[in-house]
């Protein structure tokens, strides 16, 4: 649905872009020395917030992110990717039913089984592929997904409209799920960091974001969301997948050049690339 539109329709065009945005190269979370104060090695990383946008505005951008697990590459199966709706829609997280994803660089099997872990564990869930097939912010990853992990499984899991108890049954549901698999399981946060019609708020509330998650801090972001301090469309799942136990111990960095922000359709976007290790 996005392709040809968000990211190029053919494969020859994606890999032409993954040159362009320096993918082949070794990626440089080592040596950066940001926020985080001391140096952490990639092949640590296990979970990367990446922005969704159009590739022309923010694809270098996701490619830092997934270059930060580059060395994770071959000893990864399964790629837990994490967005939102933004469309109107029910309460809740959806899951698909479908066996694959379709990508211009092939398909990519969907892990039927951690979605069937996952819908034991609570019943937020809900196996349902008509909001995946509206919906872009997974989609538009795809493609940096099959580049570098090409032999795992996904499990693509969407937000719907928050409510009270969703983000600690989803904290809850990912340990229990994923406690035990985290020597192969990677996950991908798909979101922005800020989005307002004034610069200088979206500017304040990718600040926050950043801060929180720097800092590990899952419970500011969920109620700074709430209270409409943070506005970054998948903050919840990012402040449950902090709480949620499975970053314990693991630092957050802003990963080189990897905070962006543009204007667009009268707002201004923030989106970045940060690793957690």
């Amino acid at each position: 649905m996005a392709a040809g539109v968000f990211y190029p329709a053919n494969k020859e065009k994606i890999l032409e872009a993954f040159v362009s945005y320096g993918m082949e190269k070794q990626a440089a979370l080592s040596s950066f020395a940001g926020p985080s104060s001391k140096a952490v090695p990639s092949s640590n990383v296990m979970a990367v917030i990446a922005p969704h946008c159009a590739w022309d505005l923010s694809g270098q951008v996701a490619a830092e992110a997934f270059c930060a697990c580059k060395e994770r590459r071959f000893s990864i199966s399964r790629v837990v990717i994490l967005s939102s709706i933004h469309e109107p829609v029910d309460p809740g997280l959806f899951l698909s039913n479908s066996d694959f994803f379709e990508t211009p660089l092939g398909k990519l099997k969907v892990d039927s089984q951690a979605n069937e872990e996952l819908c034991s564990c609570s019943t937020i869930f809900e196996i349902n592929d008509i909001p995946h097939l509206s919906e872009l912010s997974i989609e538009v990853l795809l493609p940096f997904v099959k580049y570098h992990f090409p032999k795992a499984a996904i499990v693509p899991v969407l937000m719907g409209s928050i409510f009270p108890g969703l983000v600690k049954g989803f904290a809850g549901a990912l340990q229990l799920a994923f406690g035990g698999e985290c020597n192969n399981t990677i996950f991908i946060i798909s979101t922005c960091l800020a989005k307002h019609t004034d610069n200088n708020k979206a500017a304040c509330q990718a600040d926050h974001f950043i801060k929180y998650c720097l800092e590990g801090n899952g419970n500011s972001i969920e109620q700074d969301y709430l209270n409409g301090i943070i506005s970054g469309c998948c903050a919840p799942l990012t402040a449950a997948f902090l709480e949620s136990g499975l970053a314990e111990k693991k630092q957050g960095c802003i990963l080189p050049h990897g905070i962006q922000h543009f204007s667009r359709d009268g707002a201004h976007i923030y989106c970045g690339a940060i690793a957690f290790s």
